[in-house]
């Protein structure tokens, strides 16, 4: 029987059944894929092929990774992947593909204001600004900002059809870089460095962080410079050996030093060009929560027909320490990761 066509006349593909799916087929060719790498400037010694008709983003070819074309031509991202993405997904126990576009973007333009201040962007600074959570769309993930500090207001608030775009890439040196990391049993985020704090108030107060000023190019040419700097970077502080009333101490700084935070961020948007727009929404496939809601870490599930964990540290007084379980690359989908 012929496959079904849709009211246009044209053939319509059959989805791609997965623990995640059902998936849209990928709608790149090779000749999509030539113009792509001409665009972004990924370099031809890197493979880069385009799904076949029963291969979806579950299920690459083995030692393949899967990326979604948008990510490149208009997030910034490039091979090899940024050291923060990698442990990104390393620390936290996911797969590239499971980020919402806006995730992304976050990330780099982020990565790029810390860099053109001197400064190395780690994964425990993001998370004192960005929470991880769950989306709409089974397996996907977004961010959302703690209170007063979500940096940029204007991101996109719909990518058109850029799930059914993406593509295969060999896990290897070329597309991972040089780093030897392994996966922790376990994560501490620790309390805010006081370098961050000095770093991101100078960043929001004095830099371009409106999104329109965020071209591929800026957020590339920044990447490229960040792999051959050496720079300043956080040393978060650890909890661990505190006695109750020292951590508290340290957590009524920590929020002291936020509240500053927020002050230089509202300064810089305040320098921005008004829009008549409002605010965007949250990322296409993701949940509104509240802005003040809880630090959340992204912890690794041990069955892949069981949801996304979201593990949660309170700032309160009473806090919680909280241990990422280790992470199964067999338990998440679509992950191809370098072993360690």
């Amino acid at each position: 029987m012929s496959p079904p066509k849709s009211s246009s006349g044209k053939t319509v593909k059959p989805l791609i059944l997965g623990v995640y799916g059902p998936h849209q087929p990928s709608i790149l060719s090779a000749e999509n894929i030539a113009e792509f790498r001409g665009s972004t400037g990924i370099p031809p010694e890197i493979e880069i092929r385009f799904p076949e008709a029963h291969e979806s983003l579950e299920n690459p070819p083995p030692g393949y990774g899967c990326a979604f074309e948008i990510f490149f031509s208009a997030c910034g991202l490039s091979f090899p992947l940024p050291e923060l993405i990698v442990k990104m997904m390393f620390e936290l126990g996911f797969a590239l593909p499971q980020k919402c576009p806006n995730f992304v973007r976050t990330v780099m333009c982020l990565q790029t204001l810390g860099e053109q201040f001197d400064y190395k962007l780690s994964l425990a600074d993001f998370l004192q600004v960005y929470t991880v959570k769950t989306g709409r769309t089974k397996g996907t993930l977004y961010v959302n900002p703690l209170s007063g500090l979500k940096v940029f207001d204007d991101l996109p608030e719909k990518d058109e059809k850029w799930r059914k775009s993406y593509f295969f890439f060999p896990v290897n040196e070329l597309t991972f870089g040089h780093l030897s990391i392994s996966i922790s049993d376990y994560f501490e985020c620790g309390l805010i460095c006081p370098i961050f704090c000095e770093i991101f108030s100078r960043f929001c107060s004095q830099g371009q962080i409106a999104w329109d000023s965020f071209s591929c190019e800026r957020i590339r040419e920044s990447t490229v410079r960040l792999r051959g700097r050496s720079l300043v970077c956080s040393d978060p502080i650890s909890t661990s050996e505190m006695n109750y009333r020292e951590e508290r101490a340290c957590r009524l700084a920590e929020k002291e030093a936020k509240l500053n935070m927020a002050a230089a961020l509202a300064e810089g948007k305040a320098r921005l060009p008004t829009k008549k727009s409002g605010s965007s929404a949250p990322e296409v496939g993701g949940t509104p929560a509240s802005p003040a809601g809880p630090f959340e870490l992204l912890a690794g599930a041990t069955d892949p027909s069981e949801p996304l964990v979201i593990v949660i540290a309170d700032s309160s007084d009473e806090p919680r320490e909280i241990a990422a379980p280790p992470v199964s690359k067999e338990a998440f989908w679509w992950s191809q990761l370098p072993a360690n």
